[in-house]
């Protein structure tokens, strides 16, 4: 504040707060800083703008952030913070205080769509994300309109883009704190036979979301035109989903029909009591089909035991359960038939207990 009437001046005020900090007068040393946490924002400008916001930790009143340095190869970016800190040959007297620094690092945006990029800050687990490909940018891959459907060059899979839940992508041109996503459900069949509708995202920091295992390939949404803002974008735009499907490998495909096989263990020191296992053999770790189902214990005394799964939902990375256990105590001895089911699996054995 500098005027208090119209044609009254004050003096300028002289400075006033903290003294700026100073290189400190004692040896110092250079160490990589304690990461504490690692977050990737994109903004929703076109192309989207990368920022990498990093907490770091100070550990003691006489440590001072140093800087940091980025180096990027490929798909590889990483990132060095360091901290100065006393010379262990300097005594010098600190508090015991944790303190922590913000940085934020501008990445840039020079980033293909489609492709999965890792952020290593330090010792701290990589962070991810996926580059979001602008309008009119190119694609390698199928182009599905809307309401339509394509069978697959050498495939007998057909897939139908069946609708748009979800279009949260800010306009081009328009810098936004959230990146957006935008979400299509499609449907899969081969030679007449349904295999069901899998949803689809295309979002910068999850890559698992825009991929579907179907039949042994990877189907993946790449990218999602009009993009909004863009010409032909409309209240209601004619869709078109860009998807690229990987031909089947042997590793993908399943090495046999599902089974389950039974057995007993009997519990030491604890007369007519069992460990009853059962293991879900053959078919894909990632099969939909066999992801979280209800099972059901006959123990063949006429007792049972049915319990329901409780997961997460469904995703390509989801990985099938394999194994089950249950304990019993049989009030007799004697001969008894066990059955297993897992869904449609079944499987029996006869035990015996003393």
């Amino acid at each position: 504040m500098q005027a208090i009437a119209p044609n009254v001046r004050c003096a300028d005020p002289g400075p006033v707060g903290q003294p700026l900090p100073s290189e400190p007068d004692y040896p110092t040393v250079t160490v990589s800083a304690p990461s504490e946490s690692v977050m990737i924002i994109s903004t929703r400008s076109l192309p989207p703008q990368y920022v990498v916001k990093i907490i770091s930790g100070l550990p003691g009143g006489c440590a001072q952030f140093d800087g940091y340095t980025m180096v990027r190869e490929g798909d590889d970016i990483r990132i060095s913070i360091t901290n100065l800190m006393p010379s262990p040959e300097a005594p010098v007297l600190c508090t015991q205080i944790y303190a922590y620094h913000d940085t934020s690092i501008n990445i840039g945006s020079d980033f293909k769509g489609g492709v999965k990029y890792s952020i290593h800050v330090n010792d701290f687990p990589a962070e991810t994300f996926v580059g979001v490909g602008g309008p009119g940018g190119s694609q390698s891959g199928i182009d599905i309109p809307l309401g339509e459907s394509a069978q697959m060059e050498d495939q007998d899979l057909v897939l139908e883009f069946i609708e748009v839940t979800d279009d949260s992508r800010c306009p081009a041109n328009v810098v936004c704190v959230w990146a957006g996503q935008a979400k299509i459900l499609i449907s899969a069949s081969t030679q007449g036979e349904k295999l069901g509708q899998h949803e689809l995202v295309l979002a910068p920091t999850d890559a698992s979301s825009n991929s579907v295992k179907i039949e042994g390939r990877t189907v993946t949404l790449v990218a999602l035109n009009p993009y909004p803002g863009t010409a032909g974008s409309t209240a209601s735009p004619d869709y078109v989903a860009t998807l690229t499907i990987s031909q089947p490998t042997v590793s993908e495909e399943p090495t046999s029909v599902p089974t389950a096989t039974v057995w007993a263990e009997a519990i030491p020191n604890e007369p007519r009591s069992v460990v009853l296992h059962a293991e879900i053999v053959g078919g894909a770790d990632n099969d939909q089909s066999l992801y979280c189902l209800g099972t059901e214990w006959q123990f063949g005394d006429g007792n049972g035991m049915a319990s329901i799964a409780s997961c997460l939902p469904w995703t390509s990375s989801s990985t099938v359960q394999r194994n089950f256990e249950a304990n019993y105590t049989y009030d007799t001895p004697g001969t008894y038939e066990v059955k297993f089911s897992y869904g449609t699996i079944i499987a029996t054995s006869i035990i015996v207990v003393n």
